[in-house]
């Protein structure tokens, strides 16, 4: 199991390096990327990130050993992102390696969505300002 919350950018590579394939036959990998738009789809410019980072690392090593135990998974790897994120960047990455492809995916799945509802990690939409209004004189 490896868990890190950073500020700096992630990639696939970081999370893949952290991985003990030997004797694993699936590997599924999730990665959660900053929209350009809202809900709304109104344009964004970044992504802002909190975490009360001490229990974020609690929470997300509950999630691997739930996980372990459901699925018998025995590698999991979880980065999440805080602070600015730009758009297209990787605000989260999951990579969940199993002896069969079946595990591997349903454990992904529910990592990130049950990472998304227990983990104290807050996400805030900032908008892209328009241009300044120009003062008429």
């Amino acid at each position: 199991m490896y868990i890190e919350i950073t500020g700096r950018p992630i990639s696939l590579e970081d999370v893949l390096e952290k991985l003990d394939m030997r004797g694993l036959g699936g590997l599924v990998t999730f990665a959660g990327v900053a929209r350009p738009t809202d809900a709304q789809g109104r344009p964004l410019s970044h992504l802002e990130y909190e975490a009360y980072t001490e229990m974020a690392y609690a929470e997300i090593e509950k999630l691997c050993r739930e996980i372990e135990h459901r699925w018998g998974v025995t590698q999991i790897a979880v980065l999440h992102r805080v602070g600015r994120v730009e758009i297209g960047q990787p605000s989260v990455i999951i990579a969940v390696a199993s002896t069969h492809r079946a595990e591997a995916f349903a454990a992904c799945r529910y990592a990130i969505d049950t990472l998304k509802e227990r983990v104290p990690i807050w996400k805030k939409e900032v908008p892209l300002l328009s241009k300044a209004p120009t003062l008429g004189v």
